[in-house]
């Protein structure tokens, strides 16, 4: 929104912003008149014409430049979430930004982004312990938003007991014994004897 003032109070007032007509404002105040106006992304000419009532014509050029909201969020996973014996996980987030953003996590992954402005990195590697995500978002107009979570990793610890045959004992005449015992693992894991 903008104000603006003129010495005409018959004149008729009309606004264009790149070309595209706005309106035209019609019996505005005796001396000053306010409009409001769509801007679009990047750089916005605005050219504000009076015309009195004998035709003749004033006109006046403004330049703005305007940039709209760049807002990042990470949805999924939760900043402080903890993940057991899961190597990979699925990161979502929300996104508000001009056309032309895209959004990329710790410089190796980039984001998929849905119209709805919802976007998805499939398959992020964690490693043990504490994994900081870092998502960024980059516009065509040059400028960044980052988003941080942090979560961890934690693993099952591996422990495996043999508990047939004992230790040094001894077999007569057999060819082929059972071997027996627990395994606290991840899921998926080989025991190899």
């Amino acid at each position: 929104t903008f104000l603006a003032t003129f010495d005409d109070p018959t004149a008729q007032i009309r606004i264009d912003n790149i070309g595209e007509f706005q309106g035209t404002i019609l019996n505005p105040n005796p001396s000053s008149f306010t409009a409001a106006l769509n801007l679009h992304s990047g750089q916005n000419t605005i050219l504000i014409a009076a015309t009195d009532t004998l035709g003749n014509q004033s006109n006046y050029q403004l330049t703005y430049t305007y940039y709209p909201p760049l807002i990042l969020g990470i949805t999924s996973p939760t900043n402080g979430q903890s993940f057991t014996d899961i190597n990979s996980i699925t990161i979502n987030g929300t996104l508000t930004a001009p056309p032309g953003t895209s959004i990329v996590i710790d410089n190796r992954y980039v984001a998929t982004i849905n119209p709805d402005g919802t976007w998805t990195v499939l398959s992020y590697a964690l490693t043990p312990g504490q994994n900081t995500i870092t998502s960024t978002a980059y516009s065509p107009d040059h400028r960044s938003q980052s988003a941080i979570v942090t979560v961890t990793m934690v693993q099952t610890p591996l422990t495996i007991t043999i508990s047939s045959p004992q230790s040094n004992q001894t077999f007569t005449d057999i060819s082929m014994i059972t071997i027996s015992g627990t395994l606290i693992a991840p899921p998926g894991t080989m025991v190899v004897v």
